[in-house]
């Protein structure tokens, strides 16, 4: 998604949660190999859609998936799991 590369992507529910927006991605059945060769062939013959895909990957992921955004979730997890740990042993 960061590169801004149009995504061809599988139509399974993690997927899902992680390219929520159908504007960065082409969801396709997990299990189509022909769905997924159409789905890249219609990217290859239609440039301008690709880079319009790819622009919306690319902002999904700089909203989402910033490396101090990243940072800060697992810092607070962290912070969350031994607080509880440490209240459950006292």
């Amino acid at each position: 998604m960061a590169t801004g590369c149009p995504l061809v992507v599988s139509d399974v529910a993690p997927v899902r949660e992680v390219v929520p927006d159908p504007k960065a991605a082409q969801f396709v059945a997990a299990d189509d190999a022909p769905a997924i060769a159409h789905a890249v062939l219609a990217h290859l013959s239609d440039p301008e859609r690709a880079r319009r895909m790819g622009r919306a990957a690319r902002n999904l992921a700089k909203q989402n998936y910033d490396a101090g955004m990243c940072h800060q979730a697992i810092k607070e997890r962290l912070v969350s799991l031994l607080s509880h740990r440490v209240s459950s042993a006292a």
